[in-house]
Order: structure tokens, then sequence, then C-alpha cells
């Protein structure tokens, strides 16, 4: 069970483990919650501490960071592509073209860098 705990780990999140092939994943796909669960449990523990002693905006700034780093932000790069697979007009080739357009994914991680308050002071990460 750890082990495949661990695969499915590796696949969410930028921590390598030795046994990550995507055949064990997609049998294992059952255990998606149980790695949110951990991954949930770790960050809000982080700013749940990090609240007792720092600013809010702060807070909410490393825990957003942190998620981004643990997560390699593959989740949010990959609703923007299929939002530009769902965007582009023509044949399928069109549509994969878009989808693997660098410069989308450049301008979402640029998009994803800037934080900004209700004052709309933004703080670039």
């Amino acid at each position: 069970m750890l082990k495949q705990i661990g695969s499915v780990f590796s696949f969410l999140t930028i921590i390598p483990t030795s046994n990550s092939d995507l055949n064990s994943i997609a049998k294992n796909m059952y255990l998606f919650p149980i790695v949110g669960i951990v991954i949930g449990l770790v960050i809000g523990s982080l700013g749940y501490g990090l609240s007792l002693y720092l600013e809010p905006l702060v807070v909410s700034l490393v825990v957003v960071a942190s998620l981004a780093v643990i997560t390699g932000i593959h989740h949010t790069d990959g609703l923007a592509d299929f939002a530009d697979g769902l965007m582009t007009k023509g044949t399928k080739e069109k549509k994969r073209k878009a989808m693997k357009d660098p410069f989308g994914r450049i301008c979402w991680n640029i998009l994803n860098s800037v934080v900004c308050d209700r004052r709309n002071h933004c703080i670039i990460t």
C-alpha cells in the first residue's frame, strides 16, 4: 500500500520515488484524495504556524508559493492547456499544437507569479 501511495505522490508532486510508472498510477487513482489530504495538511499546518507570527498577506504568499512549488504547478498548467485546446478552432492537430505552445506556458507561469491584494498592490513572487 505504501508503494502505491508513493507512486501517486510522485505523480502529483515534485517529490521523486522509485516506483512511478503510469500503469501503476492509473491503477491507483483512488489514492489521489489521500495524497491531496497529506499535501493539504502539510501546507495548512505551515500556514497556521506562520499565521501566529506573520502578517496574513505574507502567510498567504508563502502558502500559495509552497503549494505551487510542491505540486510543480502542473495542475494549473494542464488547465491552461485544456482551455487553449477548447478555444482553438480547426483540426485536432491545430488544437494539439496550441496545447503544446511554450509561450502560453510561460505567460501562465508569469501570471501565477504575481499576487495582488485588495488595494491592488502587487507582489512578484
